[in-house]
């Protein structure tokens, strides 16, 4: 069973789902239902962001890309961090929790690679944005999309490697 981008529709749960700091949250679900120039999520009082994502059901993630905002390039996203499995997040607790995984510096292309072994069984995915690349006061985000494979009985051992594009 290969990796591959998974469709948010039946793996998001809306109504668990959030998003912190944002200067207006009405376009939220627009951002990991589909990509459209014109939608974007840009954060209010300073560069943090954070996304909390509730899953239908529990999912392997190897990967997520984070699409800047075409009108936004210079805003987009620099470090990141992946906390897992939390009801509840928020800013103080990406402060003082371990993260799962981090990324200094997220690629131009936005993909950033997930250990498929410490992201088995995510029921929920938070997304610390911590910084942009031109340390702006706000940070931009056009589009999220997951990689993985959804659903708790399959395989781990027959999910391919994502290949970095």
């Amino acid at each position: 069973m290969a990796s591959a981008a998974l469709s948010p529709e039946g793996l998001v749960d809306a109504g668990k789902s959030f998003a912190l700091n944002l200067e207006d949250d009405a376009s939220f679900s627009d951002v990991y239902k589909q990509p459209s120039p014109s939608v974007h999520v840009r954060s209010d009082a300073d560069e943090q962001i954070i996304l909390h994502f509730a899953f239908q059901t529990a999912t392997t993630l190897t990967g997520v890309k984070l699409v800047a905002a075409a009108r936004f390039e210079e805003e987009r996203p620099a470090s990141v961090k992946f906390f897992i499995n939390h009801a509840s997040f928020g800013f103080d607790d990406a402060e003082s929790l371990d993260p799962i995984a981090a990324c200094e510096h997220v690629p131009d292309d936005g993909f950033v690679a997930l250990p498929r072994v410490k992201f088995a069984k995510t029921t929920t995915l938070s997304v610390f944005i911590e910084s942009n690349v031109s340390d702006s006061d706000h940070t931009s985000l056009g589009f999220i999309e997951f990689f993985g494979v959804a659903g708790e009985g399959m395989d781990v051992a027959k999910i391919e490697k994502t290949p970095d594009t």
